[in-house]
């Protein structure tokens, strides 16, 4: 039994012993991998930081960059690096800072071309989208304006009409005209009752007037009055309705046969000597001829 026991520690005295050996990361390390497929961008970055002992943090802080674009770096996402010459800036500081040769990374990034150009179309096709999205915002502040702009016309062209003249209301010149006319128009309706009722207000028997070619008659209104004026011949030589201040001689055959509505208005003078106009009715139209005949 003894014998037995100490074979079998000869025999484990005589087995070797096996050491734990630690790896040291060497400059410029080339990682290997045991599978055929070759490891891609962001897993060989990963692995070497692992191996490295360095967090994600301080990659972050020794390349200027956030950490959420690290990890999407270590993913092989590389959608949010704006341009392909800042991805290989990134990742040539990546590697020199866990220990990679830049140059045979970026050669995978050569060989890993076809996918990482896939994802660059995709951000090249956000881009696109982008620009397109911030035309359509211009056009839209455009039709915007342009319907601001013509609201605001519409506004002044429609304030402007309602500042506009009201011509349907009657002017000072249309109101003097209607009220000449109704003047006129009351002078006429006197005279036709006059025509009427008149009685004859001289009681001799009128002797027949001696005709004078070429005598003279002038006047004086102090008022507005309608009258009417003919020569022997039967022509007219003043008619109709005239205003205060008016004066006019007049040269024609005699007798004048005259039509005065208001008389109390008239001064009247034949061949130079005044007409005696208090022997008629104020406010009564007056009809007689000149020279005066009782």
């Amino acid at each position: 039994m003894s014998e037995k026991i100490a074979s079998e520690n000869e025999l484990k005295t005589k087995q070797p012993t096996t050491k734990k050996t630690v790896l040291k990361p060497a400059p410029d390390l080339i990682l290997e991998h045991v599978d055929e497929t070759p490891l891609s961008i962001g897993k060989m970055l990963k692995t070497a930081r692992i191996q490295q002992n360095i967090s994600v943090a301080e990659i972050a802080q020794a390349l200027n960059l956030r950490v959420t674009l690290i990890h999407e770096i270590e993913n092989d996402n590389f959608d949010n690096i704006s341009a392909p010459t800042y991805l290989k800036g990134y990742l040539k500081n990546f590697a020199i800072k866990v220990k990679i040769s830049p140059t045979e990374l970026l050669q995978q990034l050569d060989l890993q071309g076809s996918t990482t150009a896939v994802k660059l179309q995709s951000f090249s096709r956000r881009t696109i989208r982008e620009n397109r999205d911030q035309k359509l915002t211009f056009v839209s502040y455009g039709i915007a304006f342009g319907l601001l702009l013509m609201l605001i016309i519409w506004w002044v062209q429609d304030t402007s009409l309602e500042q506009a003249p009201d011509f349907s209301e009657r002017t000072i010149e249309e109101i003097v005209a209607e009220q000449a006319i109704a003047l006129e128009q009351e002078q006429q309706m006197k005279i036709a009752s006059a025509e009427v009722s008149q009685l004859e207000t001289f009681s001799e028997t009128p002797k027949p007037p001696v005709a004078s070619p070429n005598t003279s008659l002038s006047m004086q209104l102090s008022n507005d009055c309608w009258m009417e004026i003919r020569d022997a011949d039967g022509n007219f030589l003043v008619n109709g309705l005239k205003k205060s201040g008016y004066a006019v001689n007049i040269n024609g055959k005699a007798p004048f046969s005259v039509v005065i509505g208001a008389p109390e208005s008239v001064q009247l003078e034949y061949q130079g000597i005044p007409v005696d106009m208090t022997s008629f009715q104020q406010g009564q139209v007056a009809r007689f001829s000149i020279p005066l005949t009782r």
